[in-house]
């Protein structure tokens, strides 16, 4: 009874210990997503204001 509770309560763990890795990795893409798309962005605006003589 206490072994099938250990081991049970091992799988438990691990997979919590996954979902939180998937979970931490998928935030990591996003965050390197949104960063790539923030300066995709910021470079836009950025060459508009120039070829607007650099007044915003």
């Amino acid at each position: 009874m206490i072994q099938a509770l250990a081991s049970g309560f091992a799988n438990f763990v691990v997979g919590v210990g996954a979902l939180t890795m998937i979970a931490g990795a998928i935030g990591i893409t996003g965050r390197i997503i949104d960063w790539a798309l923030d300066a995709r962005i910021y470079r836009r605006l950025f060459q508009r204001t120039r070829a607007n003589g650099g007044e915003s």
